[in-house]
């Protein structure tokens, strides 16, 4: 089937925890010269893979793309899917507004328990709340589940962060098989020279 469009001239929702992006970041324009689809025609609210359609990536392959956004010019990467089409390699989902929401990347992807796991939705969910200043969710390994979900975070100035109510939060929020098993607190989460999130660091902290 069709990938399934966007509405046009809509935005895409750019959460928190989107690379570069600072948290409660503003809603970003689709470009008038391009539409962005999910993959497989899919019912609201499940996730897919994002790719952006435009007449310009006929004559183009890989390669590095500015997408202009409220927050300033971004660089990604796009990779070709089909004639036309060019895969950004986010998940997302269309709402029953016809917008297009910005889930996570599909390499961040955990597999726990063989349930597929999006760190972002549960970075989001706890990045909202006014105690925790920043999070990342990784997968450790488990003799049990493959991978298990810890959550590592750093607590706003003057707050303390408990583990049962992080993690009775999540499981109040979320299916049960995305509440983390493990809370770390850290004063802040390892990043490389740009600004990105050292998610390997983490995986391989004790």
């Amino acid at each position: 089937m069709p990938p399934a469009p966007a509405r046009p001239g809509g935005f895409i929702i750019l959460t928190s925890g989107t690379t570069g992006l600072p948290k409660g970041a503003p809603r970003t324009k689709v470009s008038p010269l391009a539409s962005a689809m999910i993959v497989d025609r899919i019912p609201f609210p499940r996730k897919g893979s994002v790719v952006i359609v435009s007449p310009i990536f006929h004559s183009t392959g890989f390669g590095m793309w500015t997408v202009a956004t409220a927050l300033g010019n971004k660089t990604v990467l796009l990779r070709r899917f089909d004639a036309g089409y060019m895969s950004t390699g986010d998940m997302g989902r269309i709402d029953e507004h016809g917008l297009l929401h910005i889930d996570g990347r599909d390499d961040d992807m955990i597999v726990s328990g063989g349930e597929n796991v999006y760190p972002l939705e549960i970075e989001n969910l706890l990045a909202a709340r006014p105690d925790i200043d920043e999070v990342s969710v990784v997968g450790v390994a488990d003799e049990e589940f493959g991978k298990r979900l810890r959550a590592y975070i750093v607590p706003a100035p003057g707050a303390t962060v408990d583990d049962a109510d992080i993690k009775a939060y999540v499981k109040a929020n979320l299916a049960r098989y995305k509440v983390p098993r493990d809370v770390v607190v850290l004063d802040e989460l390892p990043r490389n020279a740009t600004g990105k999130v050292l998610r390997r660091v983490l995986e391989e902290m004790d």
